[in-house]
């Protein structure tokens, strides 16, 4: 499944979270100073809630909406501020959920705006939207939905796919080219050994334009 099994726990030394520039702020989870086996667990939102000492002011990170999401409820446990550099999930817009949560990359209630409009300023009217199923890429896709008529488009076709299972990339691709979209939009975050593997799983799907 593409994890790794480390044999015993680890300590973090409290000097690869803090940063050496600017007081009282807290790097953690996906973001602290480690070695990328060692991140792959504390990127873990449990993990990252460990990882909070007392006289730390915020936290930073995360990249991803899916892990963001979490790290959210738990600042607002903590009432911590947290701000992403690129979280784009408007889910996270939602001051009632996560009043603690501040970003500085644009939500994607914005960008789902602006494509639908890019697309039809090519001439192309029916979208197909391929993603991982995960919070931030669902709600990106019903951005796609709720947007496009309003641009002269329509999704006409969306799938979605299990990061990190190869065995869910064709089946969507293959829904996708049934439909006879001619444009797809895909959103997804892989590493090198699955991305190559989708690659290959979209191969049915070469005489359609993609947008990653």
């Amino acid at each position: 499944n593409g994890r790794i099994c480390l044999p015993q726990p680890f300590e973090i030394p409290l000097r690869s979270l803090y940063s050496k520039k600017i007081k009282n702020l807290l790097w953690a989870g996906e973001h602290a100073s480690c070695t990328s086996r060692a991140s792959m667990s504390l990127r873990h939102p449990p993990t990252a809630s460990q990882m909070k000492e007392d006289g730390a002011q915020a936290l930073v990170g995360a990249a991803r909406s899916a892990v963001s999401m979490p790290l959210a409820m738990l600042s607002k446990i903590d009432a911590m501020p947290q701000c992403s550099y690129w979280s784009s999930s408007p889910t996270l817009s939602d001051t009632a959920l996560y009043p603690y949560f501040g970003r500085t990359y644009p939500s994607d209630a914005i960008t789902t705006q602006g494509l639908p409009q890019l697309i039809a300023s090519f001439g192309w009217t029916n979208i197909g939207v391929i993603h991982v199923n995960d919070d931030y890429a669902n709600a990106y896709a019903r951005g796609m939905r709720d947007n496009s008529p309003s641009a002269g488009g329509t999704v006409a076709a969306s799938a979605s796919f299990t990061g990190g299972d190869a065995s869910t990339y064709e089946p969507a691709c293959a829904s996708l080219k049934a439909s006879g979209v001619n444009i797809i939009v895909q959103r997804s975050n892989f590493n090198k050994k699955d991305s190559t593997k989708f690659s290959s799983s979209m191969l049915c799907l070469l005489d359609c334009f993609f947008l990653p």
